[in-house]
C-alpha cells in the first residue's frame, strides 16, 4: 500500500458527473444473476422486490433485537471448545473470531432469463460473525468436495463427463435423460438439527485423503508454516516496493474503516501473484 496518493484530475463534464450522481442515488446498478449482463434498476423497484421476498414468513421472520452479538458469542464458545479439544490452535482460534461483527446485508441479483425478472436473494457476509469461519471451512473442504461422485465443476466439466459416458457405447433403450431444478434452493435448506438428521441419518465420520506420491516425499512445505503472519517487506535486493510496505498483522478497510486480521504471510513476492 503506497504511503501517499496523488490527486487525480476528473476529466468528466459537469453534466456527466451529475448524471452519474443521479444514477448512484436513484438507480441500482448490479450484475445480472447469470450471463454477465449489467442491470440498471430503479431503487423503488429493487426495494419492492426485496420486500416481496422478505414478507414471505416461510423463509424469513422479524427479530425484535439485533442477534449479531449473540451469534458471535456462540462462535466464541465453539472456538473455545475446539481449542480445548486440540482441534485447532489458540492462534487459529483467535484469528477465526470477527472482532467487531455486523449483520449480513441482504440484496438481490435479477434473473433476467426468467419471466418477471425475479431477484435471487443473497446475504452479503462481509463483517458478519461467520465470515472468517466460513472462509476457514471452505478452504479445508474444497479438496474434499471435488472428490464427490456428484461434483460438477462447470459447463466444460459437464461436457467432459457426457463425452466419457458416450465413449462407453450407446445408452440402453429405456434410458431417460432429464434435468431438475429446485425452487429457492438455499432458502429451503433447513437449519434445524432434527431436520438435518432426517435427511442424513448417519453421521459421516470418514473423509477421503489422497495417498502420498513422489512429490510429497521429496518436497516438504513445513518451512512455510513457520512464516510469520502479516505483511512485511520482502527485503529482496533491487525491490522497489519494500519502502512502501509497512510491517503489520492487521489492515484497515478504506470503505468500512474497520480493522481486520491478516491471516497469511504477505510480502511483495506473495502479492505479485495477485497483480
Amino acid at each position: 500500500m503506497l504511503e501517499s496518493q496523488r490527486n487525480i484530475f476528473c476529466n468528466l463534464r459537469k453534466e456527466e458527473k451529475e448524471g452519474l450522481r443521479e444514477l448512484r442515488n436513484n438507480e441500482q446498478i448490479k450484475p445480472a444473476d447469470k450471463g454477465g449482463a449489467v442491470v440498471v434498476m430503479e431503487t423503488t423497484d429493487c426495494i419492492g422486490e426485496c420486500t416481496r421476498q422478505l414478507d414471505n414468513t416461510t423463509y424469513y421472520r422479524i427479530f425484535t433485537s439485533d442477534p449479531t452479538n449473540s451469534f458471535n458469542k456462540k462462535n466464541q464458545e465453539a472456538i473455545d471448545k475446539g481449542i480445548e479439544e486440540k482441534e485447532i490452535s489458540s492462534e487459529i482460534g483467535k484469528a477465526l473470531l470477527v472482532p467487531h461483527p455486523t449483520p449480513g446485508r441482504f440484496y438481490i441479483l435479477l434473473k433476467i432469463y426468467k419471466e418477471g425478472n425475479p431477484g435471487r436473494p443473497i446475504i452479503g457476509g462481509d463483517g458478519c460473525p461467520a465470515e472468517i469461519i466460513s472462509q476457514f471451512v471452505d478452504y479445508h473442504m474444497k479438496d474434499l468436495v471435488s472428490q464427490l461422485p456428484s461434483y460438477v465443476q462447470d459447463d466444460m466439466d459437464f461436457l467432459r463427463k457426457i463425452h466419457d459416458i458416450n465413449k462407453t457405447g450407446p445408452l440402453p433403450p429405456d434410458t431417460l435423460l432429464c434435468t431438475m431444478d429446485v425452487s429457492a434452493l438455499y432458502s429451503n435448506i433447513s437449519h434445524k438439527e432434527d431436520r438435518r438428521r432426517e435427511a442424513i441419518p448417519i453421521l459421516i465420520m470418514a473423509a477421503f485423503r489422497r495417498p502420498k506420491n513422489l512429490r510429497d516425499s521429496l518436497v516438504h512445505s513445513s518451512a512455510s508454516r513457520r512464516d510469520t503472519v502479516g505483511s512485511r517487506p520482502c527485503n529482496i535486493p533491487r525491490c522497489m516496493t519494500c519502502t512502501s510496505i509497512t510491517s503489520s498483522t492487521t489492515f484497515t478497510s478504506t470503505i468500512t474503516r474497520k480493522s481486520y486480521n491478516i491471516l497469511h504471510n504477505l510480502t511483495q513476492r506473495h502479492l505479485s501473484h495477485y497483480m
